[in-house]
């Protein structure tokens, strides 16, 4: 792996987890994160295959179909969390139900 795939593929990383924690901190809508976050990770992967020496149309596919499962997967588990934390707190700790 050469120097400018390291720093995409970092970058795809530092992407994946603004949106875990955009989803699950509730910064901004969810939908706005989704749509941002995928479009970004997307972009990213993408350049990361290029720069893997792939021609383009592999690496457009690429980008599509990583980019947009790792989004789908860090928004799917920060809203899953995120649902499951809200739900926790309406008990008083120590009462099952």
């Amino acid at each position: 792996m050469n120097g400018s795939a390291l720093i995409f593929f970092i970058l795809f990383g530092l992407t994946i987890v603004a949106i875990y924690l955009g989803v699950r901190r509730g910064w901004a809508s969810v939908r706005l994160i989704t749509l941002v976050g995928a479009a970004a990770s997307i972009v990213l992967m993408a350049l990361f295959s290029l720069a893997q020496g792939n021609v383009a149309a592999q690496a457009i596919v690429v980008g599509v179909l990583v980019g947009s499962i790792f989004t789908a997967a860090a928004v799917s588990i920060a809203n899953f969390f995120r649902t499951s934390e809200s739900q926790g707190r309406g008990q008083p700790p120590g009462n099952p139900g």
